[in-house]
């Protein structure tokens, strides 16, 4: 056989692994400086809503209901954008909910896996160390593989979220733009 077909050694394997794992952290890097700066959209679009939409309402013009419904449109679904962002910048709450995202469930050795954080936080520096000690190569390569997927699951599920919240935003930012049009054309 020739250098091509050949399995790749267990040094490629974890250099691969490796890889794979920097380039995921770059990506939730990349994902968390979105969600930061919709938040920050969010804040200001609700500040601009609340300035512009609350004023209208009192106002009680002509077109005072369609001022209600678009204001109260608005800041629902810049609400709804913050929430989304709030889902994804602060931890999975519950054991059931990150079973789901990362597929915990088809892997009973998850209890064992030490490179996982909430695994490693568990043990003393030197029960640790003593348990790194006595994984075999097999082992160490079945637990960054389980890693990569998971959190290969967890930024997919991430960028799931990052979409609804774009989306949410942008509602708000339309919402906004005719109220904002309906104050400067009617008063």
């Amino acid at each position: 056989m020739d250098e091509q077909h050949q399995p790749a050694t267990y040094k490629q394997k974890i250099e691969f692994l490796l890889t794979i794992i920097e380039l995921e952290e770059k990506r939730r890097e990349s994902v968390e400086n979105r969600f930061s700066v919709l938040i920050a959209s969010n804040a200001i679009l609700l500040s601009v809503i609340i300035g512009w939409g609350i004023p209208s309402i009192i106002s009680e013009n002509t077109i005072y209901w369609i001022q209600v419904i678009l204001t109260a449109m608005a800041l629902g679904s810049v609400l709804l954008s913050t929430f989304w962002c709030a889902q994804i910048l602060l931890p999975l709450r519950s054991q059931k909910q990150r079973a789901k995202i990362m597929d915990l469930g088809s892997y009973p050795e998850i209890e064992y896996n030490l490179i996982l954080f909430t695994r490693i936080s568990k043990y003393k520096k030197a029960n640790y160390l003593k348990e790194i000690n006595l994984l075999t190569q097999n082992q160490i390569l079945d637990q960054l593989t389980l890693q990569v997927h998971n959190v290969a699951r967890l930024l997919n599920y991430r960028y799931h979220v990052l979409e609804l919240a774009h989306k949410s935003f942008m509602v708000g930012i339309v919402l906004f733009a005719l109220l904002a049009l309906i104050k400067i054309f009617v008063g």
